[in-house]
């Protein structure tokens, strides 16, 4: 009974991945709705966080298609046709991340 919980349990993260709005003033949430994600027992065996590695293929897919399925198309627009990016989820997300990271001075135009 334990070994089909336990085997149920890692199929797929726990928290989905976050959807957004759209709308700058939900960054901070989507951030952290992100990290909340990324914590999940589902990805502990992840330990780069930039890129797929071996092991981790299936996560990094399980990413790459949450990203498509849930975000606007003109989030994800970057990320089609970039080989960089073809079988590369982790790398997806990552980017994600730095792309709405509140720290970078780029991302605060809004706020001036």
């Amino acid at each position: 009974m334990q070994q089909l919980v336990a085997s149920k349990a890692l199929k797929t993260p726990s928290p989905y991945f976050p959807k957004w709005v759209g709308n700058a003033d939900s960054v901070p949430i989507l951030l952290t709705k992100l990290r909340a994600y990324k914590a999940d027992a589902y990805f502990a065996n992840v330990i780069a966080r930039t890129t797929t590695l071996p092991g981790t293929k299936r996560q990094s897919q399980k990413i790459s298609a949450s990203i498509f399925n849930v975000l606007l198309a003109s989030v994800t627009s970057r990320f089609i046709n970039q080989p960089i990016y073809i079988d590369n989820g982790i790398k997806m997300l990552r980017d994600l991340d730095e792309q709405f990271d509140p720290s970078k001075p780029e991302h605060q135009l809004n706020d001036i």
